[in-house]
């Protein structure tokens, strides 16, 4: 009787850890890397070191106010890198989410005087 409990609890535990794994998305490797070289960019960066460091982009922006370039994070994401007169603003959307995250901000200015 007690083999058959410690069987079972195995298999639960097992099962449990399986369905764990497969809840929680993976990150792929590119997708690793690329976040990390998302973050080695400092906000007073010119678009030609972004563009140094992680190659041509693979789209533009259309917005007139700001130059601003796209680049595949992966299958779901894509990071929008702004340059404002301020500093570089860097945000990654998942599409299938919706979900935005902040990877560099605009530096808040002193106009305190």
């Amino acid at each position: 009787m007690m083999k058959k409990l410690l069987a079972a609890a195995v298999v639960f535990t097992l099962a449990m850890c399986m369905l764990a794994s497969c809840a929680a998305p993976s990150v792929s490797p590119e997708e690793k890397a690329m976040m990390k070289k998302l973050r080695q960019i400092k906000s007073d960066w010119t678009e030609q070191q972004v563009r140094e460091l992680l190659g041509e982009p693979d789209r533009f922006g259309e917005r007139s106010v700001v130059a601003e370039i796209f680049y595949t994070v992966s299958p779901t994401k894509e990071a929008a890198i702004a340059f404002w007169s301020e500093g570089i603003e860097i945000t990654v959307t998942d599409s299938e989410t919706g979900e935005k995250t902040g990877v560099l901000n605009v530096p808040i200015m002193d106009v305190s005087g």
